[in-house]
């Protein structure tokens, strides 16, 4: 079970997952920008990973305007620093951070970890 949302740093949703022991930021990225995001985040070794959930979450297929789901992973020990990366991607590049849906945490897990049984029955 995810815990409730903890705010660190910049406002929005850092939840840590249990049972992937690191915390999962949900962030709202133009289609555009997707790529430049990921390879931030990727360029500082160990701070975290993003992954695609949703390219089409907010606006659609021809919408120059749309923006995808994505997902950061971060360890605990490097939150504080992704906080920093965060607050310069969402100056340079608009990113937004979300508030999961349960549908969002699901489809991310699902993704993740292929069809697994999540509630420890």
């Amino acid at each position: 079970m995810v815990s409730d949302a903890t705010p660190i740093g910049v406002t929005g949703a850092y939840v840590f997952d249990p049972e992937l022991g690191v915390y999962t930021i949900y962030m709202s990225v133009a289609r555009r920008d997707s790529v430049f995001v990921k390879l931030m985040v990727e360029s500082y070794e160990g701070i975290g990973i993003t992954r695609s959930l949703d390219p089409f979450y907010e606006g659609g297929p021809g919408d120059c305007e749309a923006r995808g789901l994505m997902v950061l992973l971060a360890v605990a020990d490097a939150v504080e620093a992704v906080g920093l990366l965060i607050e310069e991607l969402v100056a340079e590049c608009g990113l937004r951070l979300v508030e999961p849906s349960a549908e969002d945490i699901a489809l991310f897990r699902t993704n993740l970890l292929g069809e697994l049984d999540f509630s420890g029955a």
